[in-house]
């Protein structure tokens, strides 16, 4: 049997250590397709084919495929892979994978929402929250490879604790404004505050932070820690926290009592081995353990024996095997539900129950805070006395910054302390030098994306295009034109391992800084137009050009200039936004199709590849799409916020 599994993006991990228990442990051989492997920047995921560079090889697998096993939503004949797969699968079983929210799935749209649950392929769902939403699955477990080296148990090094957390999201504990449903957060800023305070309290410790980190070195930092947070708001335990059990360590979650329930029936046991604690209760016992390495040592012992007595991973992936039987063999048997929606009394103690309690928790924290009003108004005057004692020109932008607040709610207190941080470290960039100042000033036109100054979005948006680039520059000399602040340029040079950078820009001040910021071995800066390059003609092997011919006034010129100065065989990647308004882009002379870009290329160069990217921001400009690039095609090319042209020089032969 070949099951064939599929992803928009790696989902944590979780699709890929599935289809390596089912390769390792049954009968069946699996395989898994990925869109998106890079749709959480850097923290990265490995496993599965990737779509879009080995599609040949993926479409090869659906068409042989016994069961194509889709990981979460999208639609069959309209979606991001730009394929029919009610067609091209049409000899295959389907079934569906959910792995969180139908809500967040649906990106708030309920009735989106309410269509997902009632999809008609058949239906599997993870064994946490997200269950009590998918009545009709079938569930099934996380998969954790508990004989993998980097899920096992490591000596500890060092007498000082180390406390491990890694959220995925920011969004306050509290406040469900920034997110579809109350599970999209970690209560990330809370539980910083709190492990602060237990390490002060304690007067030994170290807390481990990570966010935005490949998988593989979180969790070699978490097997080398002490005490792991999961999150302690929500009532779901998540991935992470199985891996910490698996490691032998002390694991601090809450669940509450519907996810309890599911644990207890998919392994068999009413015990379970979390430190099960409410964030508003963790204090005392957080500080109690970090006292007692003993205790400790004997926590993390009792998780891992828990985990291999009732999470092997080799009995555990039993559960997609009888599944995939049943897709085969008894196809009814998924149409039963777990419980019935129709019953008042079956919905509440599936869904309701825990909802109350938590919204009676988060009204008791906001009354038991409402006294910080004070602490508001406190806030208020500190933030004034900074903007007081700032330069005139830094001022504005600052008060732009930090709002002004009359309520007392809490999550509206830690976001004016939030700005107010992000206020002083402004200040402290600033303050550097004048290079740092001139950025600042032109931080509409000009970024450096290696610098938190900027939107954490846009910025991952300009370091994805030079890393694309960066695949296909080794040992060659490179030109960078409009370079700017001179990052891309670095990156080329010391991600790509290019022989030599020549990064052009018109700007004197964004060379400058480039040249006393990113000017590594083998990187020059000079200052040159694009359509009169002063270089030789057949001089540079690549030439890289992001958003740049949307600026100048003449587009065919700077496409002839790229031309005379490239060699026969060498490369153009090029990229440019997708109609964004004149009227809302002061600096751009003219807005590009997916058409007039390549027809403007199309006089001196070969479009050999061309690639949607997208920012995932909330922006019109990027169409609801999720952070990454994808292969254009006539069923996305409207859905692109830039495209990223790959090119030859039209004398040397396409292929």
């Amino acid at each position: 049997m070949l099951v064939v599994h599929l992803a928009l993006t790696p989902l944590a991990g979780s699709p890929a250590r599935i289809v390596d228990a089912l390769n390792q442990y049954s009968e069946i051989k699996a395989q898994l397709i990925v869109l998106q492997q890079n749709a959480y920047g850097n923290r990265t995921f490995s496993g599965g084919l990737d779509w879009q560079a080995d599609r040949e090889n993926a479409m090869a697998l659906l068409h042989k495929a016994n069961i194509v096993h889709l990981h979460h939503f999208f639609d069959l004949d309209r979606n991001p892979f730009g394929i029919d797969f009610s067609e091209e699968c049409r000899h295959a079983h389907l079934v569906r994978q959910f792995h969180t929210h139908p809500l967040t799935i649906a990106q708030g749209n309920a009735h989106c929402a309410r269509q997902i649950i009632e999809s008609p392929i058949p239906q599997l769902v993870i064994a946490q929250y997200h269950e009590r939403y998918f009545p009709q699955a079938r569930v099934v477990p996380n998969i954790v490879p508990l004989a993998d080296g980097r899920y096992r148990p490591v000596e500890r090094a060092g007498s000082d604790p180390v406390l491990f957390f890694a959220p995925t999201v920011d969004h306050p504990a509290w406040s469900t404004a920034q997110a579809s449903t109350r599970w999209e957060t970690k209560g990330a800023r809370e539980t910083e505050i709190l492990l602060r305070q237990v390490i002060k309290v304690c007067g030994k410790g170290r807390i481990t932070v990570r966010r935005d980190t490949p998988h593989d070195q979180c969790l070699r930092e978490k097997q080398a820690s002490d005490i792991v947070i999961d999150e302690m708001v929500t009532g779901s335990f998540h991935l992470s926290s199985l891996e910490a059990l698996a490691q032998g360590l002390p694991t601090f979650a809450y669940l509450d009592s519907r996810s309890l329930e599911t644990l207890s029936e998919l392994t068999g046991t009413y015990t379970n081995p979390w430190l099960n604690f409410r964030l508003e209760e963790a204090k005392e016992p957080l500080i109690e353990l970090i006292g007692d390495v003993e205790l400790q040592h004997e926590i993390g012992t009792f998780s891992r024996d828990w985990m291999e007595k009732y999470y092997d991973d080799r009995e555990m992936v039993k559960h997609y095997v009888r599944a995939y039987e049943d897709l085969l063999e008894r196809p009814e048997s998924f149409l039963t539900s777990r419980f019935d929606v129709r019953s008042r009394r079956q919905v509440f103690f599936a869904q309701r129950r825990d909802d109350w309690i938590w919204d009676a928790r988060k009204t008791k924290i906001e009354v038991n805070t409402s006294f910080s009003g004070e602490k508001l108004n406190g806030s208020r005057i500190v933030v004034e006395n900074k903007i007081g004692a700032m330069p005139n020109w830094i001022k504005v932008p600052v008060h732009d910054l930090i709002k002004k607040y009359t309520s007392v709610r809490v999550d509206e207190i830690q976001d004016i302390e939030k700005r107010l941080e992000a206020a002083e470290r402004l200040l402290e960039f600033v303050s550097v030098d004048e290079s740092n100042q001139w950025l600042y000033q032109n931080r509409l036109e000009r970024m450096d994306a290696t610098l938190d100054i900027f939107d954490e979005k846009r910025r991952e948006f300009h370091i994805n295009r030079y890393r694309f680039a960066a695949k296909r520059v080794k040992g060659l000399r490179v030109l960078d034109c409009a370079c700017g602040t001179g990052y891309g340029a670095r990156m080329l040079r010391e991600l790509g391992t290019a022989a030599s950078v020549v990064g052009i820009d018109i700007e004197p001040k964004a060379l400058a800084y480039a040249t006393k910021k990113h000017r590594p071995a083998g990187t020059a800066f000079l200052c040159s137009s694009g359509d009169q390059l002063a270089l030789e003609g057949d001089s540079v092997d690549v030439i890289t050009s992001f958003e740049t011919i949307e600026h100048v006034p003449d587009d065919r010129a700077l496409i002839s200039e790229f031309h005379r100065v490239l060699r026969r065989d060498g490369l153009l990647i090029i990229s440019t936004p997708n109609r964004w308004p004149l009227v809302d882009t002061p600096y751009h002379v003219r807005e590009y199709n997916r058409q007039s870009f390549i027809k403007v290329l199309d006089e001196k160069f070969a479009c050999v590849e061309l690639y949607n990217q997208n920012s995932g921001s909330d922006t019109p400009l990027n169409h609801g799409q999720m952070s990454g690039m994808m292969e254009t095609t006539p069923d996305n090319e409207l859905l692109a916020e830039c495209y990223i042209a790959v090119c030859r020089p039209r004398h040397v032969p396409s292929y």
